[in-house]
């Protein structure tokens, strides 16, 4: 299952193709960062694609038809990017409690005792610390894996059309399955 792009481009090695295959060639879930990796091939038809994974793991591909990734579009060459990632997350607000401190000075009484031994009362300055609670809103990123509902092909196959909807027009995308 693959999408071809309906615009022309020239490859670095000077083929000139009036559209060429996008196929996904691995997909994965990186809990860790909450996103999907998909890296995908290039080739110049569907049957080019096939050719490069046979059926059977036994069958040897064939391998033609692969386009370079280093292509002009629109008279801009450039070296296209082969993965993609696409973000699990979602932004939440939340209330987090903050502290903070202030020190002050206080006098306070103290036990001494004088030249004969007997008790007297003294004062001197110490310093206290006051402790202050306050909440605020901060927002941050939530890994949210369950986002992914259904079928991980499916959904990569979606965003994907979409970045290249993005680059070539939604009208040039389209579906061959």
């Amino acid at each position: 299952m693959g999408f071809i792009v309906q615009q022309p481009i020239e490859t670095f090695l000077g083929d000139n193709l009036d559209s060429f295959y996008v196929r996904i060639e691995r997909y994965s879930v990186d809990k860790w960062n909450g996103l999907v990796e998909v890296s995908v091939g290039w080739y110049e038809d569907s049957e080019s694609a096939s050719s490069w994974l046979p059926k059977y793991i036994e069958d040897r591909p064939l391998n033609h038809g692969r386009v370079p990734t280093s292509m002009s579009y629109n008279g801009v060459s450039k070296d296209w990017e082969m993965s993609h990632y696409f973000p699990l997350h979602e932004a939440v607000t939340l209330i987090e409690t903050t502290y903070s401190s202030s020190w002050h000075p206080e006098i306070v009484d103290y036990v001494d005792f004088d030249e004969n031994g007997e008790e007297i009362i003294k004062k001197r300055e110490e310093w206290f610390e006051t402790v202050f609670t306050g909440s605020q809103e901060v927002t941050k990123t939530l890994k949210n894996i369950s986002s992914l509902t259904g079928s991980i092909y499916e959904f990569s196959y979606d965003k994907l059309k979409e970045v290249y909807s993005g680059i070539f027009g939604s009208e040039n995308i389209i579906d061959e399955i």
